[in-house]
């Protein structure tokens, strides 16, 4: 399952990017909000010629771990989510 999503990100002084919470809206149209980010690991990829940065991580959603993916395409400046 595919979802767009709004997150705040803290760029350290670095560069490295840091998920700090995702907005997503869920099946009944309600806005979540998601705080509890785990990352495991970041790539950047290019997909059909567009960067990206990709972030396999876990979420805690109602008192749920959840594994997916957080893909940050940074020519459009969009956020997908990617569930497992």
């Amino acid at each position: 399952m595919q979802r767009e999503v709004g997150c705040e990100c803290w760029f350290t002084s670095s560069g490295k990017m840091i998920p700090l919470m995702i907005k997503v809206k869920d099946e009944d149209g309600e806005i979540r909000v998601i705080r509890h980010i785990e990352i495991h690991s970041q790539v950047q990829r290019q997909v059909v010629g567009m960067p990206s940065v990709e972030f396999d991580c876990t979420l805690k959603v109602l008192e749920q771990d959840i594994r997916a993916k957080l893909i940050y395409y940074q020519t459009e400046n969009k956020w997908l989510l990617l569930f497992s």
